[in-house]
C-alpha cells in the first residue's frame, strides 16, 4: 500500500511538472501577445496621458458665524409649561434653522450659479450651448464639502488655473452679497421672528382690550383673562426683541473667508502615471487571459 502511495505522489509531481512546463512552453508560444500587448497599451496611453489637457483645483475655506441660542434658551425658559400658543412659539423657537445648511444651499441656488456664468462668460468658456448645460458644467466642476471642524470648503476645477481661483473666490463674494439679502444667522432671524410675533401680538392685545370694553358683563371675566394674557406675552416678546436686537448688532453677521483660493501650481487631473500603469496591467492580464484561451482551444482541436 505504501508502495503505491509513493507512485501516485510521483504521479501527481510529475503532472505538476508538466503542467509547469506547459506554462512556459504556452508563454514562450505567446511571447508577442503577453509582451507585445501590453507595450503597445502603455505607449498609447501615454500618447494619451499627455494630449489630455491639464485640470487645475483651487479651494477657498469658509468659517460660519456660530451659532448663538441664549436668547432662544432663556426664552423658552420663560415659556416653560405654557399652552396654546406660548407653546407653539416655544416649539418654533427651538427648531431654528442651522446656517450652516443654508450656506450651503445658497451656494447651490441657481441665481449664484448664473451670476458666476455671467461673470466669467462660461458658457463660452466651457463651449455649452444652454445656461442648463452652463450650470451643470459648473455644478460638476465645484465641491462643496463640511469638514468636521465645521468650516465650508469650496473646490473648483477649471483648465484655466487662474480662472480656478477666481471661480472659488467669487463664490464666497457672490454669498456674501446674498446672504445679506435673506436672514441666514440665527441672530438676524431671531430678530425678524420677534419683531412679527410682536406686531401680531400687539394686534391681538388691542384686539381683546376693546372687546373687554365693548363686551358683556357676563363676558367680563374670559376677556380680561384674554387681555392678561396677551400683555405676559407681549412683555416677554418685547424683552426678547430687545435681546435679539443687541445680538444682532454684536454679531456681524456673515460668513468669513479664512483660506482665499490662490492659483493652483500643480494640475489635479489627469493623474497620467496612473492612468499609463492601471492601462498597461488591464493589458497584460488581458493579454494573459487570451493566451490561455488560445492554448485551451489548440489542446481542445488537438
Amino acid at each position: 500500500m505504501g508502495q503505491t502511495l509513493n507512485q501516485a505522489g510521483d504521479l501527481k509531481a510529475a503532472s505538476g511538472e508538466v503542467a509547469f512546463s506547459d506554462f512556459i512552453a504556452a508563454f514562450k508560444r505567446h511571447k508577442r501577445l503577453v509582451v507585445g500587448l501590453p507595450l503597445v497599451v502603455a505607449l498609447l496611453a501615454t500618447v494619451l496621458a499627455f494630449l489630455m489637457p491639464n485640470v487645475y483645483q483651487a479651494t477657498a475655506r469658509l468659517v460660519p458665524p456660530q451659532r448663538s441660542q441664549a436668547g432662544v434658551a432663556a426664552m423658552m425658559s420663560q415659556l416653560a409649561g405654557a399652552d396654546g400658543l406660548t407653546a407653539a412659539l416655544a416649539a418654533s423657537l427651538g427648531s431654528a434653522r442651522n446656517p450652516v445648511d443654508l450656506y450651503i444651499g445658497i451656494l447651490k441656488s441657481r441665481t449664484l450659479a448664473d451670476r458666476l456664468i455671467e461673470q466669467f462668460d462660461l458658457a463660452e468658456a466651457y463651449g455649452t450651448e444652454t445656461p442648463e448645460d452652463t450650470r451643470r458644467k459648473l455644478e460638476r466642476n465645484t465641491e462643496l464639502s463640511i469638514g468636521r471642524d465645521g468650516m465650508i470648503e469650496i473646490r473648483v476645477e477649471d483648465k484655466d488655473k487662474k480662472r480656478s481661483a477666481l471661480l472659488a473666490n467669487a463664490y464666497y463674494d457672490e454669498l456674501v452679497k446674498l446672504a445679506d439679502q435673506v436672514a441666514v444667522t440665527e441672530t438676524t432671524s431671531r430678530t425678524k421672528f420677534f419683531k412679527q410675533q410682536l406686531e401680531m401680538t400687539q394686534k391681538n392685545l388691542d384686539s381683546a382690550e376693546l372687546a373687554l370694553k365693548q363686551g358683556a358683563e357676563g363676558d367680563k371675566s374670559k376677556l380680561s383673562r384674554n387681555v392678561k394674557y396677551n400683555e405676559m406675552l407681549y412683555e416677554l416678546l418685547a424683552k426678547q426683541y430687545e435681546v435679539a436686537r443687541l445680538d444682532e448688532e454684536r454679531d456681524p453677521g456673515t460668513i468669513q473667508l479664512l483660506d482665499r483660493a490662490v492659483e493652483p501650481t500643480k494640475s489635479a487631473k489627469p493623474q497620467r502615471v496612473i492612468i499609463v500603469v492601471m492601462s498597461t496591467l488591464f493589458a497584460l492580464f488581458a493579454a494573459i487571459g487570451i493566451a490561455f484561451v488560445r492554448e485551451l482551444l489548440n489542446r481542445t482541436a488537438r
